[in-house]
């Protein structure tokens, strides 16, 4: 889970995402596992309440290759959203999990996110 800021005012834009970072040179093969099912679930999740929401719709899991450091990885992008608070507070996008199927030793693989603190600040006067 990616977002662009963590401390904004009420009204002000927040992008977050929801992606799968794979090395190029990761020796697993992994499949996505129930993706509609886990994704539908990690979506509640992720919603800032209170918050007008603009859903990037992305039809398909967006595949595309980055450079992170000097290392090659696939990128799975499988959510993105912008957030327009309408409260001030504190929100917290929970750890989220990924459950991955490990085609090489048959079992699911579960792969946890960081969790991310948002402080959304009254208008100053």
């Amino acid at each position: 889970v990616t977002v662009n800021r963590d401390e904004l005012f009420v009204g002000e834009e927040i992008n977050v995402s929801f992606a799968f970072y794979l090395a190029e040179d990761a020796p697993r093969s992994l499949d996505l596992y129930q993706l509609n099912k886990q994704l539908s679930k990690i979506i509640k999740q992720i919603r800032i309440p209170k918050s007008w929401e603009e859903d990037y719709k992305l039809d398909s899991v967006s595949k595309e290759k980055i450079i992170i450091g000097k290392r090659k990885y696939q990128r799975f992008k499988f959510y993105q959203a912008s957030f327009f608070p309408s409260e001030a507070g504190k929100y917290t996008i929970p750890v989220l999990e990924l459950q991955m199927e490990d085609k090489e030793k048959e079992k699911i693989v579960v792969f946890k996110s960081n969790p991310i603190n948002i402080h959304v600040k009254a208008l100053p006067n």
